[in-house]
């Protein structure tokens, strides 16, 4: 119950109410803000590491199709993922998530094989032994390029709907009335 004259006693717990909960509102909408920054900026890097694993497959088959005996080493472009994983689970969506740790679980795999089928030319390529499958692993660089491109489109929507848009051919628009000059005719 308020006694007259001792509501003012409340105000100023009021304010500060007031207070914390403006502050809260700001802090959550700043770290919501940031959040959307970040995730922009890392889907953004993992692109350009995605379009460096890719260029490192086709030279790789490239090299396996002229028979040159050594491959580049693709653990090199994995910097942003391997050292953004903790990121990855808080800012990128599950679905899109698990395209990403696939596609670099299947990388690691091809290294292993390769590893297994060459002997180490260096930090970042192998000599191929003569008994070597170069079909399998020809294969494998080729499945990886379709994962690379699937997870590409999974990781960059817009751009995929802005391809598509800029591919789709302008047909004229034909009207489904007769011309009036020659129905007059």
């Amino acid at each position: 119950m308020i006694i007259e004259g001792h509501w003012v006693n409340f105000v100023p717990v009021a304010m500060m109410v007031a207070i914390l909960v403006a502050n809260h509102a700001l802090t959550h909408h700043r770290s919501g803000r940031r959040e959307d920054v970040e995730g922009t900026r890392l889907k953004a890097a993992l692109t350009a590491e995605l379009k460096a694993l890719r260029e490192l497959y086709q030279k790789n088959l490239k090299f396996l199709e002229s028979e040159a005996g050594y491959l580049i080493s693709t653990r090199a472009p994995m910097i942003i993922y391997k050292s953004n994983q903790a990121k990855l689970t808080a800012l990128i969506e599950a679905e899109v998530l698990e395209k990403l740790v696939s596609l670099y679980a299947k990388n690691d795999m091809i290294e292993e094989i390769l590893s297994a089928n060459a002997s180490a030319n260096g930090p970042l390529s192998f000599k191929l032994r003569p008994e070597c499958d170069r079909d399998e692993l020809k294969g494998l660089y080729a499945e990886g390029m379709q994962q690379i491109a699937r997870t590409w489109r999974m990781l960059n929507p817009e751009a995929q709907a802005a391809r598509a848009t800029q591919q789709r051919p302008v047909t004229p628009a034909v009207s489904a009335q007769p011309n009036q000059q020659s129905a007059r005719a």
